[in-house]
């Protein structure tokens, strides 16, 4: 084998991750091993040697979905790190000839005359989610694959490495968040400039590395027979049982029920700050009195962590303790420390790993409560023996992490005291006023951009800014002229890395705000439907994993409108006065 067995600890036993071999994969002998066992998938006369030859297949998948995970995670640590940038970069090269056994694979699974019993033992998602990927791969497209892989890598180490001079020394995108949210306007107002002369520093390369993205991306699409990317993009992502256009529908229920919600929510933060009118640098502190800080740091969060989620409930407290014990959380802030949060789950050792930056900010406890409910979901269904379960699709999984977000409610004393109520106000409206209408136009931006794959830069901007001014039309960038022309957008990582991916952070939001209503009437309740989503992981599409917990559609006319009914009663009740 590439690594050899004893590398891969199936079902997560306890070892510390910082204890995990890496070795780099001998690419022809993992080839040479895969086409063996397709060999035997193919010849395999019973359903039983069908299963055995798919076990081994999953297996070298796991091996090659750990080291590629494990280079990434530990080139994220530190990105000047010689060893695992190579590593890292090694996989970008090596993704070609791995998307091509998987397209493979899924042929065969396709094309096997036990196609029947195997689906009605495995599910038809595995099957849709195969008919899916392999409309995404041809051998003619796999160099730019490499490359789209290679140029999306890019944005997180140029952004790692973006340094600007503020208060007395030089400090990372991270490093100013504190001072985005300084109770002083003028501080403020600094801070913010500040953060933009990065972006700005950075524009020229940013913007040429997204046009090179974009036309990729384009190029591999119409090498597979798409129109343009957009098609492409939804096969790559598993969306089976939505289209673009339902998506549309859901963007106009976004700004019927959303936009002025946003405008109120918005003048009335001003009132509580005592100004005229709201700035762009004013957006982030949402109180006269400044924002809740979380009492103490990383050791202190990840002990009010670990108290939480021990009390709320016994699945729960053995996944944090699981965490803790195995090494899986990095989350303080480190020079060359990749800017960023994720989990990522690590095939073959079926365990997720949580990546955060901690900043001394309410930021903190909103990334590991999000992050976390990312892994709860992985631990929950690692013992899927199919892979393409134990993680679900991007809509579904970002419902995992924001529900977690307001599960955590009852707990928030722990990290705040008695500005909890504050953090659940501040989290809440940032909720409406950012994660929704950011999904919303991040996806109608897209649209655009690759309806439009030859536009130039300046003509990006400009449609993102109007688009901005659609969804908030409240916006003050206070003749700040480079986000006036339209260069927010570049902040947000995930137009590079990944695309058409910000809606499902819209979708899952007016999901969890369902989950978030049934909590509030009966949480006990509501936790055991949230802990039976979660285990169902990827089983299913969207739609029928939503209906296994009575969760409504967001695309079903009147969804948005009643999912955020509970939230604007909870926000209606609060007195901010004192805040």
């Amino acid at each position: 084998m590439g690594t050899g067995d004893n590398n891969i600890k199936e079902g997560g036993n306890r070892e510390l991750f910082a204890n995990y071999q890496y070795q780099r994969l001998n690419m022809e002998e993992y080839v040479r091993d895969f086409k063996k066992a397709l060999s035997r998938f193919g010849e395999a006369d019973s359903i039983e040697g069908k299963n055995k030859a798919l076990q081994e297949i999953n297996r070298l998948r796991g091996e090659f979905g750990a080291m590629k995970t494990i280079a990434f995670i530990r080139h994220s640590q530190d990105v000047e790190d010689e060893y695992y940038s190579q590593e890292n970069d090694f996989f970008y090269g090596a993704a070609r000839e791995h998307e091509e056994l998987i397209s493979e694979h899924y042929r065969a699974l396709l094309s096997t005359e036990f196609r029947e019993e195997l689906q009605e033992q495995w599910g038809e998602q595995l099957f849709e989610l195969a008919r899916q990927s392999r409309s995404t791969f041809a051998p003619e497209v796999a160099d730019d694959l490499q490359e789209e892989s290679r140029l999306a890598g890019e944005y997180m180490n140029i952004m790692a490495r973006a340094r600007v001079r503020f208060a007395g020394r030089e400090r990372n995108i991270m490093e100013l968040n504190p001072y985005l949210e300084s109770p002083e306007r003028a501080t403020r107002k600094k801070a913010h400039a500040a953060l933009t002369r990065i972006l700005a520093q950075n524009e020229e390369q940013l913007d040429q590395l997204f046009h090179n993205l974009v036309g990729v991306r384009h190029r591999i699409a119409r090498e597979l027979g798409f129109d343009n990317f957009l098609g492409l993009g939804y096969a790559r992502l598993g969306r089976s049982d939505y289209t673009p256009a339902m998506v549309a529908d859901f963007r106009e229920q976004v700004q019927q029920h959303i936009t002025p919600l946003i405008v109120e929510l918005r003048a009335r933060q001003a009132r509580r700050l005592g100004l005229d009118s709201l700035k762009y640098y004013d957006e982030d502190i949402k109180f006269s009195g400044g924002n809740a800080v979380p009492r103490g740091g990383p050791a202190e969060i990840i002990a009010s962590s670990r108290i939480m989620y021990r009390e709320m409930s016994r699945e729960s407290g053995e996944f944090f303790q699981f965490m803790e014990e195995n090494g899986l959380l990095d989350l303080e802030d480190r020079d060359n420390k990749a800017k960023m949060g994720y989990c990522a789950t690590i095939p073959g050792y079926r365990v997720p790993f949580v990546f955060a930056t901690f900043n001394g900010t309410s930021y903190d406890v909103g990334v590991m409560t999000h992050e976390l409910g990312h892994a709860f979901q992985a631990y929950c269904s690692r013992d899927f023996s199919i892979p393409e379960y134990i993680d679900a699709t991007a809509e579904v999984s970002e419902i995992h992490a924001l529900t977690m977000e307001l599960m955590a409610w009852p707990w928030l004393h722990l990290f705040f005291g008695e500005d909890a109520d504050k953090y659940r106000f501040a989290s809440l409206t940032d909720a409406i006023n950012l994660g929704l209408p950011i999904g919303v136009m991040g996806d109608e931006f897209q649209q655009w951009i690759y309806e439009n794959p030859a536009a130039r830069p300046e003509e990006r901007k400009e449609a993102w800014r109007e688009i901005e001014k659609k969804y908030w039309p409240y916006k003050d960038y206070d003749g700040n002229e480079f986000l006036e022309q339209g260069g927010w957008w570049l902040k947000f990582v995930h137009f590079f890395q990944f695309p058409l991916y910000l809606i499902d952070y819209s979708l899952a939001q007016i999901c969890a705000f369902q989950f978030f209503g049934k909590s509030r009437e009966d949480y006990p309740q509501a936790w055991a439907d949230y802990v039976s989503f979660c285990k169902a992981g990827g089983s299913a599409s969207f739609s029928r994993l939503l209906q296994k917990v009575g969760l409504q559609s967001p695309f079903e006319p009147g969804c948005v409108a009643g999912a955020i009914r509970p939230v604007v009663s909870w926000l209606e009740e609060v007195d901010e006065k004192d805040w």
